[in-house]
C-alpha cells in the first residue's frame, strides 16, 4: 500500500548556518577557450582544460587558498589574504605557457576582490565574488584586475598601477581598480 504525503505542509528543516568573514576572490578565466575548443577538438581540449585546473589548484593550495568553484574554462578561488591570491595568480599566469597545446600561448586573465563573503552549504557566496567576476571580465589577456580593496591590501608588498574608477555591471557605482606592478 502506497501513503501519499503533502511535502508543502511538513516542517521544513531549519536552514544550514551561514558564516561571514572577508576573503580574497580571485577569477580566473582562460583567453579564447572556445575558439582553442574549436581548434583542438573536444579530446585534447578536455586535455588541456584538465591540466589548467591542475595547475589552478596546485597554485591556490601552495598559497594557502581553496577551490570555490570550477567554472568551465576558468575557477573561483578563496583566499585569506589579498597577497596570497596575487602571488598565486602570478604563478599561474606564467604556468599555464607550458600547458599550451596549439603553440600559440594559453593566456590568462583574473580579477581580485577583497570583501565579506557568506559561506554555507553550497560554498562562498555575496556581492565580493559578483565583483571578482567583474574585474575578470574587464581584464585584458595576461591581466590580473585589482579592486581598490584589494589593491589597499596588497599594494605595500607588490606595487600596483592604478586604473581608475570603473562602472562594472550590477554593482552600484563606481569600483576604483588596478593591476599589480608585477
Amino acid at each position: 500500500m502506497v501513503i501519499a504525503t503533502d511535502t508543502f505542509n511538513r516542517t521544513a528543516a531549519p536552514p544550514p548556518p551561514v558564516r561571514e568573514r572577508t576573503e580574497a576572490i580571485l577569477v580566473v578565466d582562460q583567453v579564447r577557450s572556445t575558439a582553442r575548443l574549436a581548434e583542438l577538438g573536444d579530446h585534447l581540449a578536455l586535455v588541456e582544460n584538465q591540466a589548467l585546473r591542475a595547475l589552478l589548484r596546485e597554485v591556490t593550495l601552495e598559497h594557502g587558498g581553496r577551490v570555490n568553484c570550477w567554472t568551465g574554462d576558468g575557477a573561483v578561488l578563496r583566499f585569506r589574504t589579498s597577497c596570497d591570491a596575487v602571488s598565486a595568480a602570478r604563478r599561474a599566469f606564467t604556468s599555464c605557457v607550458a600547458l599550451d597545446r596549439l603553440g600559440d600561448g594559453i593566456r590568462l586573465r583574473a580579477g581580485l576582490h577583497v570583501g565579506p563573503v557568506l559561506q554555507g552549504d553550497v560554498g562562498a557566496f555575496g556581492l565580493a565574488l559578483v565583483v571578482a567576476v567583474r574585474l575578470c571580465d574587464e581584464a585584458a589577456p595576461g591581466e590580473l584586475l585589482l579592486s581598490g580593496a584589494a589593491a589597499d591590501r596588497c599594494g605595500a608588498w607588490f606595487g600596483v598601477a592604478p586604473r581608475g574608477p570603473r562602472a562594472l555591471k550590477g554593482i552600484p557605482g563606481l569600483t576604483e581598480v588596478a593591476a599589480p606592478a608585477w
